[in-house]
């Protein structure tokens, strides 16, 4: 009880930092995908199920995603609205953009922020692009997170690309297997 109580209070007054911890705030929602209809098995393309759970949620939701295997093939991160939980989130896409050093950032990292702030990502990924990339984004804290990449390319997207973007804090995350090594 005094627990619920201190952090009802940070919530409150705005402190509580999250650390991948599937709590909520008052008036805030824990968005499970899995209870939205996307399907874990690897296999089902879960893009449209959840960009729905994306315009649902409300700024200080969270979308949860439980253990399982998500494939997607990018998600737009709206300002205020979390994504945390110990799935893999598994980016398809039907065709794949090649990096060049006049194209040094894809059309479809996984997660796409653009102009959004405010927001908390721990998340497990593969990805076939940018595993994510923020563009003129404010205050977003990505931790407790693994991003994988392609191994299979010399020449590959980062792991996370950042561009115009402030007050980005980036912790116990590790970044991977973006491209092959260098021989």
């Amino acid at each position: 009880m005094i627990k619920l109580q201190i952090i009802r209070l940070a919530c409150v007054i705005g402190i509580l930092v999250l650390q991948g911890v599937n709590q909520v705030c008052m008036g805030q929602k824990n968005l499970d995908i899995t209870e939205h209809g996307a399907i874990g098995n690897g296999l089902t393309d879960n893009t449209e199920t959840l960009a729905a759970i994306m315009q649902e949620a409300q700024a200080g939701d969270t979308i949860y995603v439980p253990k399982g295997q998500f494939v997607l093939k990018t998600l737009r991160l709206k300002s205020g609205v979390h994504i945390s939980g110990p799935g893999l989130l598994i980016q398809r896409l039907e065709k794949t953009e090649e990096y060049t050093n006049a194209k040094q950032n894809s059309s479809a990292p996984l997660l796409h922020g653009n102009k959004v702030n405010d927001i908390y990502i721990s998340v497990h990924s593969l990805s076939q692009h940018e595993g994510i990339g923020l563009i003129e984004c404010r205050n977003i804290r990505i931790d407790n997170s693994i991003l994988q990449g392609d191994s299979t390319k010399l020449r590959s997207f980062s792991g996370i690309l950042l561009f115009n973007s402030h007050n980005i804090h980036i912790s116990h995350t590790e970044i991977s297997h973006f491209g092959t090594a260098r021989k």
